[in-house]
């Protein structure tokens, strides 16, 4: 059954890999219009994440976003939030609410998922859009040790 949520989303709820998962949907219904799927990232949820964008969008295709497990109004499993536990549950997603082919957009730990997949099922991919992706660069320890500094502390709090 599907709901309309105050922001113009269509709401609804499926499972995935046994996973309750509530997928939202705007823009056109017809059945043969271009997807753009989007995933929020970490410490989101997909209104937070993609409210304010949504409505600047052309309504022309298919808008489907999903808040991922952990996230949300979706369920939050006791499991390792892990690549391959949100490889599995992405792709049971994607399989029931994207077409064949579809553009695919992620923000931040998103993005990470996003491009994890679409390694994954290149031939399902329109166009990749990864903003601010995580999980592509490593860190050197030291940076972490500098932030964590009392130096930095004290120029984090200075006007």
């Amino acid at each position: 059954m599907s709901t309309t949520v105050s922001s113009g989303w269509r709401e609804r709820r499926i499972s995935a890999a046994g996973i309750c998962v509530v997928v939202f949907e705007a823009g056109t219904t017809a059945g043969d219009a271009r997807t753009l799927v989007l995933v929020h990232g970490l410490g989101h949820w997909t209104q937070a994440a993609w409210d304010v964008l949504v409505p600047r969008l052309d309504p022309q295709p298919r808008i489907v976003a999903f808040d991922l497990p952990g996230f949300g109004a979706s369920d939050k499993p006791d499991a390792r939030y892990d690549t391959a536990f949100f490889r599995t549950v992405v792709a049971s997603i994607l399989d029931q609410v994207a077409p064949a082919s579809f553009v695919l957009c992620g923000h931040s730990l998103g993005a990470y998922i996003a491009a994890n997949y679409s390694a994954a099922q290149p031939n399902r991919i329109e166009r990749l859009i990864l903003i601010a992706p995580a999980g592509f660069l490593r860190t050197p320890r030291f940076v972490y040790t500098l932030l964590g500094s009392q130096l930095a502390r004290w120029l984090f709090t200075r006007r």
